[in-house]
């Protein structure tokens, strides 16, 4: 028998993304004050977004924030003497070309872990925060880019998130099964009102929309967000999409 896998499709990422970034942002005024203090700058301007990717050349370090799971914190060479010197108000002395963090000294490194350490124990209060003395080999799915802005002090700081801590952020988004075809189509012509339907491929086995193309939107009756019972368990609430492979998933808001 055929199977429709019904899993979250569309931007699941995306909506998991958005609650880390906003988990940062409630907490940006305590930020800030963290910064402007033990680097003596006013006025500074915070933005978290998601990174495309982590550039390769910064220092890295690891963290375990309690049970939770893991995160990695990452800054470039010179942006790491930056912020040391500017919290001991001497000169900076890590020119741009130099980028292997083995130049640093073990001040400017200690200084940043407690920067790090500081931050967390913001975003994570009441909870264990350990520096690792050795990488992890903790798989990610997310990184966040925290800009910091002053007057003619801009740094990047990347955090990577463990797809372990992730799970932290991820509650009553991970509802997955399978069903078969019938018991599926049955329970979407039950349906008393609406759905927004969204091709990700014509390849469908579903009836009626093989002539549709890709990306095409199927306005059934209303676009409300749906309460979706198979077997008589409320599946997800969402508007529906149908995805590759013949999936049906469902698209946040």
């Amino acid at each position: 028998m055929k199977l429709i896998s019904i899993v979250e499709i569309g931007n699941h990422k995306s909506l998991l993304t958005k609650r880390v970034i906003d988990f940062i942002q409630a907490q940006q005024i305590q930020i800030k004050t963290l910064f402007e203090k033990s680097l003596s700058i006013k006025n500074i301007e915070l933005e978290a977004k998601e990174a495309e990717e982590v550039p390769e050349s910064l220092y890295t370090c690891h963290f375990s924030i309690g049970e939770l799971g893991t995160l990695s914190a990452s800054l470039s060479c010179r942006g790491i003497d930056n912020i040391f010197c500017r919290h001991l108000n001497i000169p900076t002395w890590v020119s741009d070309d130099i980028l292997n963090y083995e130049k640093l000294t073990f001040s400017h490194v200690n200084f940043f872990h407690r920067q790090v350490i500081s931050l967390l124990e913001i975003l994570f209060p009441k909870i264990k925060i350990d520096l690792l003395k050795s990488e992890t080999n903790q798989q990610t799915s997310i990184d966040i880019n925290l800009s910091l802005v002053a007057n003619e002090c801009q740094e990047e700081l990347y955090i990577s998130f463990s797809n372990e801590l992730l799970d932290y952020f991820s509650d009553g988004l991970k509802k997955q099964k399978d069903f078969n075809v019938h018991d599926v189509q049955h329970q979407l012509n039950d349906i008393p009102f609406n759905i927004n339907v969204v091709l990700m491929k014509s390849e469908l086995s579903i009836n009626d929309v093989n002539a549709i193309a890709v990306g095409d939107f199927i306005e059934l009756q209303k676009y409300d967000l749906l309460d979706v019972n198979v077997e008589n368990q409320t599946l997800f609430k969402g508007q529906l999409i149908v995805g590759e492979n013949a999936q049906l998933g469902v698209k946040y808001a």
